[in-house]
């Protein structure tokens, strides 16, 4: 994947903000004919929807297009659940808590047949319901991308990147600074949240394959640490599960 950096003319801004646009009001007609089409057949009242995308774009922050970077333009993706039929006994809210696309899977069968399965997210119900006890507090991501690969993690107000090849850090306080414009990293006053945060990465890294923890601390990897990790991804034999050829 090439991920395009630079500024656009400001008229080739406009009409790349103006396409953009056009695609969510082409999205939304889909979503009209087909809500009218349920409606239809008599099955508005009877179905759960989730709106949902898997990942962002940039538009030109910070110099960037499209995706692949951890900046909220990318990684924060719309999320939307829709109860014409009032199936779920909750009202009509906002969740302010992290929510991952892992959560949705689990999240589907628990509010469709009542039941709990073994994966990597969570059933969203409980946040549904107004119920934040025992939620999770933070969020991992990462991106392979040359020398710009990164690890992060995110709490609810604060965010730390770490790029491993280049050794480089940001801090964000994304609730202030929702454009990430101001880097914290480095300022005596959010120290603390430093190491919070950077705890949280080492314990989310630990074991990993390509070294990013030695001896308890994060240290640099070469590209080709990285790389060797994408081309696994790439076979199909990452996580122990070989590809199967037919």
């Amino acid at each position: 994947m090439i991920v395009k950096k630079g500024r656009l003319k400001p008229d080739d801004q406009r009409r790349l903000l103006a396409g953009y646009y056009g695609l969510v009001t082409h999205l939304d007609h889909q979503i009209s004919r087909f809500l009218t089409a349920l409606e239809e057949f008599g099955h508005a009242q009877d179905t759960l929807f989730w709106f949902v995308s898997d990942h962002g774009d940039q538009l030109g922050e910070h110099d960037l297009f499209r995706k692949g970077y951890p900046y909220q333009g990318s990684i924060q993706i719309p999320s939307f659940i829709y109860d014409p039929g009032h199936l779920i006994a909750a009202h009509h809210h906002t969740i302010p808590q992290l929510v991952k696309i892992q959560d949705i899977f689990p999240s589907l069968v628990d509010l469709v047949l009542g039941q709990q399965v073994a994966t990597d997210g969570r059933s969203v119900r409980q946040l549904l319901l107004g119920q934040i006890d025992g939620w999770r507090t933070d969020i991992h991501g990462e991106h392979v991308l040359g020398q710009d690969s990164s690890q992060f993690v995110l709490n609810e107000r604060y965010k730390l990147i770490w790029y491993p090849v280049q050794n480089r850090y940001q801090l964000f306080d994304y609730v202030t600074d929702p454009y990430e414009q101001v880097n914290l990293y480095g300022q005596e006053a959010y120290a603390p949240v430093v190491l919070e945060l950077t705890q949280k990465l080492i314990a989310y890294l630990a074991n990993r394959e390509e070294g990013f923890v030695e001896d308890g601390r994060l240290v640099a990897r070469p590209l080709s640490a990285l790389v060797t990790t994408l081309a696994a991804a790439r076979r199909g034999d990452v996580m122990g599960y070989p590809r199967q050829e037919g």
